[in-house]
């Protein structure tokens, strides 16, 4: 039989610690290989139960340790986490209870499996992202579809940010930070790159790309990490009001001035 919505909020709410900190706060400041280690023992529900509820950055740093055949078999769970049956549900209480989830309050994720998995894929590498991506689209295309449009990467700037919005957001992220990100997309993004670099003033561009020219290329750890950091200075404008993403299937002429 299948449990519940309020079945399962009542497993979750059962369980409580006199510090109130969620159980899914401390799993998302928790050690990432031994997590890894612990998870990856578990029921593939069990794991994307877990996964849907701890930070997406959290979600995407046990991602990329997972094997990829049971990191795609998560990635399918997450489409339906709310369904499920009682041994999977003893299951995820087993492990909730367990030197990892012992004992704290907390409310059942409510948002979207599409949601879920495209704030997973946002702090993924691009390597990675790129594997488990085609791994969905195989075995569930619509779902795909419906993730990749949830999802907004240093890749989209070009798709989603209108060149109005380019000179404000690189005002407000670090300089150090943005000259990180930029040399990096040389290697990962010169679509990004050159799309920053030609919608702001042709002074401060030449600038910007003058400590480009002495800048060392970082690894892929830092430099992927920088882009993450640059998109997410754009998602708290948009969250703001003060720029607004375009929806990934608008046709708008982005190159017309």
């Amino acid at each position: 039989s299948v449990l519940s919505d309020d079945a399962i909020e009542r497993i979750l709410e059962d369980m409580e610690e006199g510090d109130g900190q969620s159980i899914w706060e401390k799993l998302s400041t928790s050690d990432p290989a031994d997590l890894t280690n612990y998870l990856s023992r578990e029921h593939p529900q069990t794991v994307a139960v877990v996964l849907s509820r701890i930070r997406p950055e959290a979600s995407a740093k046990l991602m990329g340790r997972f094997e990829q055949d049971f990191a795609e078999e998560v990635i399918m769970r997450l489409s339906n986490v709310s369904s499920l049956g009682s041994a999977v549900m003893d299951a995820v209480k087993t492990s909730i209870e367990g030197d990892f989830l012992r004992g704290a309050r907390s409310r059942k994720s409510k948002r979207k499996p599409d949601e879920v998995i495209g704030s997973i894929f946002n702090f993924l590498g691009s390597d990675k992202r790129g594997e488990l991506m085609s791994g969905l689209e195989a075995k569930a295309p619509d779902l795909a579809l419906a993730v990749q449009r949830k999802m907004f990467t240093f890749n989209d700037i070009p798709a989603r940010v209108d060149r109005a919005s380019v000179s404000m957001i690189v005002r407000e992220v670090d300089n150090e930070l943005l000259i990180k990100a930029l040399v990096f997309a040389q290697k990962n993004s010169v679509d990004s790159m050159e799309y920053i670099l030609g919608n702001i003033s042709r002074r401060l561009g030449d600038q910007i790309r003058e400590q480009m020219e002495t800048a060392s290329m970082p690894n892929s750890r830092e430099g992927e990490d920088s882009q993450f950091q640059v998109v997410s200075v754009i998602r708290k404008m948009a969250d703001r009001g003060v720029i607004e993403l375009r929806m990934p299937e608008e046709d708008d002429d982005l190159g017309a001035d």
